[in-house]
């Protein structure tokens, strides 16, 4: 106020270089916020831009086709649904670009936290682990979509990564649906996997359709991969198909509505074995082995997430420090910035 009211103008030589002083400070203050600013506004409309020119070339793509209305909103949707998870960006891009040694430690640090409790992949190897999540594809289901339809050539291993959906038994389309008690199972545990019966011998067509209960995030693996993998490390090859075949056995169980009776290693019926009023019931030594690699597998997984939430937060805790750090610098440099201009003030002075 004292320089810009013509009535107390800074007469005096020391008034007139505090002034300037003051400018030049409150100028270059200004211009870092400016550059702030300008750097943030570019990145977040270079992300926009990106984005909506994708969006674009859908729409230009689907009026090329005559593609019907509905059909491009639900495309748009995917595309939406696909991008808030990738963020645009695609992992085959990238990878395909590294030695296999280098790829193969990139895909077990990204999988690692939600893959490595489930029981595929803790039946073999880590080096055969680590190859078959090289062969993985991304999949997005929305909520109410069907991933897989009775009578489809099911050809994958299916993981869920985040969300949750349904498998229910359905008779495919030409078939009797007499006689019939379908049931369904939900699958919610991430890692969890379903498919993959081809390479037991089993029919590939699904006896089962899959439907997203909310917006799912899945990958998959096809099962040429798997063989062709299995080939290369054919120790894990009974493992994993023993696995493969009695995951598939037991959903198909679970679906069939229990028609089919569970019997001991002695040949007799639980159900026909008389039990005391409440006494707990019987388990055969498969089922009890069964729950204690279920637990271990999701003991496993919660405390890989735990892990990875302690490494986030230790990251996040050394990069605050780091700034502190670097803004104590800042600021323990400004006293010697303010001698330095006192200093040249008053040489301008003396001169």
């Amino acid at each position: 106020m004292m320089m810009k009211s013509p009535w107390t103008g800074p007469d005096a030589i020391e008034e007139k270089l505090v002034g300037i002083v003051i400018i030049v400070f409150a100028s270059l203050c200004f211009a870092v916020l400016l550059v702030f600013v300008s750097t943030l506004y570019a990145q977040l409309t270079t992300a926009g831009v990106v984005k909506r020119d994708q969006i674009a070339n859908i729409i230009r793509f689907t009026q090329f086709r005559n593609v019907p209305r509905a059909t491009e909103l639900k495309l748009l949707k995917y595309f939406d649904a696909r991008y808030s998870i990738t963020e645009g960006q695609e992992d085959t891009t990238v990878l395909s670009q590294l030695p296999y040694q280098m790829r193969m430690d990139v895909v077990g640090h990204i999988y690692r936290d939600t893959l490595s409790g489930a029981p595929f992949f803790t039946k073999v190897t880590d080096e055969c682990a680590s190859t078959l999540l090289l062969h993985m594809r991304a999949q997005i289901c929305l909520d109410g979509d069907s991933a897989v339809v009775p009578g489809q050539v099911f050809d994958d291993m299916m993981f869920l990564m985040r969300g949750a959906y349904k498998v229910h038994g359905e008779a495919a389309a030409g078939q009797s649906k007499a006689k019939q008690n379908w049931s369904f199972t939900m699958v919610e545990r991430l890692g969890q996997s379903v498919g993959g019966m081809s390479l037991c011998g089993y029919s590939p067509r699904a006896p089962y359709r899959i439907t997203a209960t909310k917006k799912s995030h899945m990958v998959c693996i096809s099962n040429t991969a798997i063989g062709h993998v299995l080939s290369m490390f054919p120790a894990n090859k009974p493992i994993l198909l023993a696995f493969i075949d009695q995951e598939h056995k037991q959903l198909l169980q679970t679906l069939q509505g229990g028609s089919k009776r569970k019997t001991t290693e002695d040949g007799e019926s639980p159900r026909a074995s008389p039990r005391a009023g409440n006494s707990p019931v019987a388990t055969t030594p498969v089922a009890s082995r069964r729950a204690v690699s279920e637990t271990e597998a999701e003991s496993t997984l919660t405390s890989a997430l735990l892990k990875e939430r302690v490494v986030a937060l230790d990251q996040q805790v050394e990069r605050v420090s780091r700034q502190i750090g670097e803004m104590q610098k800042d600021l323990a440099a400004m006293p010697a910035i303010i001698k330095l201009l006192q200093t040249a003030s008053v040489n301008v002075i003396a001169s």
